[in-house]
């Protein structure tokens, strides 16, 4: 049998006194353990946006002692957190901050079971934006609000960016005092950031209406060789920026072979050949031109014909950097692209929650009469359920590799 799953509501850093200020108490402190009913969350490649979770808890649901979990609201959204446990591994799969409670009550019929959801901790990094004050937003950081550095590190940068937002408070440019009047009221992580080695200029706008993961986002999409990388945030709160990726496509973490193991619940694939073989990038440019760069692969042109493709990158004011999310665009698009959607049994594969995990590759192998499948493939998503029996299933989403190093593509109209 497969190891248990539990789920701990947690309270979250401050809660109101008795005289109605807030106070810090102790990071996630445990209200109650349940098991889910129809457990359902999705781990996420950090790019992609953060995980999800929902899951069922019955109205009369008791906890190992005997205690009854569901009271008058006993969670509620960005009020409660969740961490989400197996019985058999050292670390939670996965945590963050309640996002909807759900109950319907019909024709009379008590509620049986409360919908629970939530998202995990990089989820609040899409609920805050670059800070503004009336009296500094003209200063350039870090004495004003005006984020602008030129030559800085790309990995240093985003650590700034996370690390100031953080901390802001009342007391900015000094650190919040967080057991006196002016904590930061910020989820509480750290920053763990590898360096790229690729030095830019960057910076905020005043009044940027972006949030700090759309931000963060943007940066990560350079291109290896132009400072980009992977990210997410683990279930203790600390944001790992990883350069430049999370795994090696030379280097699988397992190979998939469906005349090997009785792994697979189901495999499928569609082709829907390439997106483009050309790609126009515009960005924001300066103040008075917007910006364009024009990208063309034309040994994949003579196998499909040119398609094209206009690529906006938004707010992006760099030449270098729109050239570099051109470029990368082109790589990815003039390939033909394959959606290989595979369900496995986790049980049923080594160490699976371990080793597995968004942003590691692994090998697929598989007939499918029509066509073989034979390629590295990156996971991007997990997307696992398990019903009330503890029946596993995880559905394992994938973009296929392709070495980009020649696919950048040439300059022309």
């Amino acid at each position: 049998m497969s190891g248990q799953w539990f789920v701990d509501h947690l309270q979250h850093e401050y809660v109101p006194d008795a005289s109605g200020s807030s106070t810090l108490v102790a990071d996630g402190s445990v209200i109650q353990t349940l098991r889910p009913e129809n457990l359902h969350f999705v781990l996420m490649l950090g790019s992609l946006g953060p995980g999800t979770i929902d899951y069922e808890v019955s109205r009369y649901a008791k906890d190992d002692s005997g205690v009854a979990i569901v009271s008058h609201d006993f969670v509620g959204p960005y009020r409660t957190d969740f961490r989400l446990r197996r019985s058999d591994l050292t670390d939670p799969v996965m945590a963050g901050m309640h996002t909807s409670v759900t109950g319907l009550d019909a024709d009379d019929t008590p509620i049986e079971n409360i919908q629970v959801a939530g998202k995990d901790w990089l989820h609040y990094l899409e609920r805050r934006v670059w800070p503004y004050d009336a009296t500094l937003g003209y200063t350039n950081w870090p004495t004003g609000f005006r984020f602008k550095v030129t030559a800085g590190e790309v990995g240093q940068i985003v650590k700034d960016i996370l690390e100031t937002v953080r901390d802001v408070s009342a007391n900015y440019p000094l650190a919040p005092d967080v057991l006196g009047p002016n904590p930061s009221y910020s989820l509480g992580f750290t920053v763990d950031a590898d360096s790229t080695g690729v030095p830019i200029n960057y910076d905020i706008a005043t009044l940027d209406s972006s949030s700090i993961y759309s931000l963060v986002q943007t940066l990560s999409q350079q291109g290896q060789t132009r400072g980009g990388f992977e990210f997410y945030m683990t279930w203790d709160k600390v944001f790992k920026l990883v350069a430049p990726e999370i795994g090696n496509p030379l280097s699988p973490i397992d190979t998939l072979e469906v005349d090997a193991i009785d792994w697979f619940r189901s495999v499928g694939f569609t082709n829907t050949g390439p997106e483009a073989t050309h790609v126009l990038g515009v960005g924001a440019g300066t103040s008075n031109q917007q910006g364009g760069i024009n990208k063309h692969f034309p040994a994949n042109s003579a196998v499909y014909r040119r398609h094209d493709k206009v690529a906006d990158f938004g707010n992006v004011k760099n030449l270098d950097a729109l050239e570099s999310l051109t470029s990368l665009e082109l790589a990815y698009g003039s390939n033909p692209i394959h959606d290989i959607p595979v369900e496995v049994s986790p049980e049923d594969i080594t160490n699976f929650w371990t080793l597995y995990r968004p942003g590691e590759y692994v090998s697929v192998i598989y007939d499918l009469g029509f066509h073989q499948i034979n390629s590295v493939q990156k996971i991007v998503s997990m997307d696992c359920t398990v019903d009330t029996e503890g029946v596993e299933k995880v559905q394992l989403g994938f973009n296929q590799f392709y070495d980009a190093s020649d696919h950048s593509g040439i300059n022309d109209w």
